[in-house]
Order: structure tokens, then C-alpha cells, then sequence
């Protein structure tokens, strides 16, 4: 029993079978066996053993006791473990372990020009980069150079410089971006670097801003303290919240203001003042400052009954 190699999934393949010794001496060569199909036994990935599919007979390899057996594509469709028996009366068996691979991954190691498993020394391959970045983000554009240097350096195998392309595009959209944004800033602050509230002479946070004359420039809200010594002004030393209040005095009553009411008191003062009433000059002030006003008064008694 020994491990015979890697074998190509899927893929027909001769194989040497041997060596076969005569069972009761243990080494001398078995050269004239007929090995049938059906005594290849082949187990997949340690599963029950059963013949192999491809039905040619195996044939000897010369008088050493080994024979050239051929496996087809379904004897060696399963990935892993293949393990091969053979037991032929007069002989001592032979077990054979092969390692069936998946396609891609045998090309890589024995296809035409394939580097194997271990590369020449100074190359990386199919290895992903990962770039650390630190909490302090540098925005001035000799740093961003000398990061994207610092990434080409690592780019020494073919998938590394891919790897790197990617990461250099990146870099370059993020320093667009950077510049973009620095672009909007100096609009709001200045080319020299005056901030908005010095540049802007209107800016103040929580203040009313003035319209274009500048009328509200000098505007200076009340304080809450201002505010509640005016009410108590308008309201009086002697104001009651029970019975002063504007909706108590309406509820009060002492007068109807309804619309038919203001009708007739209209119609009261309109006689009163006569179809000739010139405001300037019949009024009770230019009356009383006049000298010549007669007045006639007419008195009306009542007797009571």
C-alpha cells in the first residue's frame, strides 16, 4: 500500500499496477496474470469497492510483475480519495491510493508550463491585499502620492499588480473627490481662509438676519423679563385673572355691541349731526370756540297720572 499521486477528475488515465509477487515465496514476480475487469476493485473516498468502468483488460508490463491498467473518465469522477485493489489467486494483493483533484487545480500543478504549487522565488499569486488605513485621514496631495507609491511597491505578481490597479483607481476618484470638496469650501470661506462668520457681516447664529437695506441691523429682541414687565404695565396694579380678563369683560355685559345695536347708535349720531354736519367746522370743538352760537333747548314735561 503506498500513495500513488494525483489523478486529473474526470479524466482517463493508465496507471501501473503492481508489483505482484507470488504469495508463497513474497517476492518473485507474478509476470503471467490475467486480470480481468471485474478484479479491479476500486473504492471512492472510502466508499463499498466495485470494478472499474473502463472493461479492457489489464496487460503485463514486461516479466517485472506490473500491468498497465486503464481507468476512463467515470472511474475517476469523484474528488478525493481513489483506492484502488487487486487480489488474483497465486499472488499477494496489491492496493494502490491515488488523490483525485479537481481539474483547474491539477493544470496549476502539472498542466504545460504551470509554476506547481510553489512559485519562483519573488512572486505572488492569487493572494489578496488588504490595506490598512489609519484613523488620521491626510487630505494634502504629496500624502495621497506617497500612499499610492507605498501600494505599488507591494505589487509584484501578477494579481498583486491587478489588485493594485484597482486600489490606484480608487485612491484617484477619492483625491477627485477630496479636491471637489475642498472646492466647495473655499466658496463658503474664502480663498484666504476668512471664516463665514467674519466674510459674511450678516452672520450670526440665532440673530434675525437683515433684509438687503440692512433695516434689522441694529434690531434688539426683548428679553423675557422685558416682556412680562410690559403685560404687567398694560394690565394694571390691580388686574384680576378671574374677572379682568377681555373674555370676562365680554361676559360681563354693560352694553350690546351686536350688529342691529351698532345699526340704531349710527342712526342716533346722524341725527344728531344733521344732514349739513361739516366735520371741520360743526363739530362740539368749533361749536364752543365760536361766538355767535345760539341754543335753542326744548323741554318736554311728563306729568305722571
Amino acid at each position: 500500500m503506498a500513495f500513488q499521486g494525483f489523478l486529473r477528475q474526470s479524466t482517463a488515465v493508465d496507471i501501473l499496477l503492481g508489483p505482484f509477487l507470488d504469495e508463497t515465496t513474497g517476492k518473485d514476480a507474478e509476470a503471467g496474470l490475467t486480470i480481468l475487469r471485474a478484479d479491479v476493485k476500486l473504492s471512492k473516498n472510502g466508499q463499498g469497492l466495485a470494478q472499474k468502468t473502463e472493461a479492457s483488460q489489464s496487460q503485463a508490463d514486461g516479466s517485472d510483475g506490473y500491468y498497465n491498467c486503464v481507468l476512463d473518465t467515470t472511474d475517476t469522477n469523484t474528488v478525493g480519495q481513489l483506492t484502488l485493489i487487486v487480489h488474483e489467486s497465486g499472488a499477494l494483493p496489491v492496493r494502490l491510493d491515488y488523490h483525485i483533484v479537481e481539474e483547474a487545480v491539477y493544470d496549476a500543478m502539472y498542466g504545460g508550463s504551470a509554476a506547481g504549487p510553489l512559485l519562483a522565488a519573488g512572486t505572488l499569486a492569487n493572494v489578496t491585499t488588504t490595506a490598512t488605513v489609519s484613523n488620521d485621514v491626510t487630505t494634502d496631495s504629496a500624502s495621497r502620492t506617497a500612499s499610492k507609491a507605498d501600494v505599488s511597491a507591494l505589487a509584484t505578481g501578477t494579481n498583486v499588480t491587478d489588485a493594485h490597479s484597482t486600489t490606484d483607481g480608487k485612491i484617484d476618484t477619492t483625491d477627485g473627490l477630496i479636491g471637489t470638496a475642498q472646492s466647495d469650501l473655499d466658496k463658503l470661506t474664502g480663498t484666504d481662509g476668512a471664516t463665514l462668520a467674519s466674510a459674511q457681516g450678516n452672520y450670526a447664529p440665532n440673530k434675525v438676519v437683515p433684509d438687503a437695506a440692512g433695516t434689522l441691523a441694529s434690531y434688539d429682541p426683548p428679553t423675557k423679563t422685558e416682556m412680562d414687565s410690559a403685560f404687567t404695565e398694560i394690565k394694571g396694579a390691580t388686574w384680576s385673572s378671574s374677572t379682568d380678563t377681555l373674555e370676562a369683560i365680554r361676559d360681563a355685559g354693560g352694553g350690546d355691541a351686536t350688529e342691529a345695536k351698532q345699526d340704531i347708535i349710527t342712526t342716533h349720531l346722524t341725527d344728531v349731526k344733521g344732514t349739513g354736519f361739516v366735520k371741520d367746522t360743526n363739530s362740539l370743538v368749533d361749536l364752543s370756540s365760536s361766538a355767535d352760537v345760539n341754543l335753542t333747548t326744548e323741554s318736554t314735561i311728563v306729568r305722571s297720572e
